[in-house]
């Protein structure tokens, strides 16, 4: 598989947001533990990554808190499906 050079480039700024991004695994809670109750996604410290406050809360939150494992894997992947394009592996 050969990305061309605009799909390289979006990999490339997705790798780079990925490792910015706060490490380790993303969860939903439906409180965020102030007095005024708010679904949002948390790291594993308990630290609130984000609110999530629309109609949609739960679906959003949800693919937030997935895509924080989900894009690196998927960014290893592509680049796996790459390298044995090229004959390597």
């Amino acid at each position: 598989m050969t990305l061309s050079p605009t799909d390289q480039s979006r990999l490339a700024e997705l790798e780079r947001l990925a490792e910015r991004a706060t490490p380790g695994e993303w969860e939903v809670v439906s409180d965020n533990g102030t007095m005024i109750p708010q679904p949002c996604v948390i790291d594993k410290y308990q630290t609130i990554i984000c609110n999530v406050l629309e109609d949609n809360w739960d679906a959003n939150a949800r693919l937030i808190a997935a895509s924080r494992s989900a894009i690196p894997w998927l960014i290893q992947w592509v680049r796996r499906l790459e390298k044995e394009g090229e004959g390597g592996e």
